[in-house]
């Protein structure tokens, strides 16, 4: 079982970026949802002073120099950009995550832009 849950590598391992109010709310939303088959297992924030942190039972691991080799370790298959603030140079840099060679083709990244419109 373990902390990502049993279904989770059938469901789909979660990351999400940013770990802010926006992140927070849905990171909850995602955990309690009955739509989403998958999991939050990883967090990404560039403020350090989050690392190690806990959001709804799942941890803050580290930057955005994490996420590549985060994708590979956990599993991951959706990455939610949960930064409302981030520009668009920002978003891109995150975006081009996806057409590195190193990631699965397979991984999917949306844009929140905001925490309602997410599901």
């Amino acid at each position: 079982s373990g902390y990502a849950g049993k279904d989770a590598m059938t469901a789909g391992n979660i990351m999400v970026i940013g770990a802010g109010n926006a992140g927070q709310a849905l990171i909850r939303d995602i955990n309690r949802s009955q739509e989403i088959n998958g999991k939050v297992v990883a967090i990404i924030d560039d403020d350090s002073n989050k690392w190690g942190r806990y959001i709804d039972g799942c941890r803050v691991i580290g930057n955005r120099d994490s996420i590549i080799p985060a994708v590979t370790q956990f599993g991951i298959k959706k990455i939610y950009l949960a930064i409302p603030s981030a520009t668009t140079a920002q978003r891109r840099a995150i975006l081009e995550i996806q057409i590195s060679s190193s990631v699965s083709e397979s991984l999917m990244i949306k844009l929140v832009k905001a925490v309602a419109h997410a599901l």
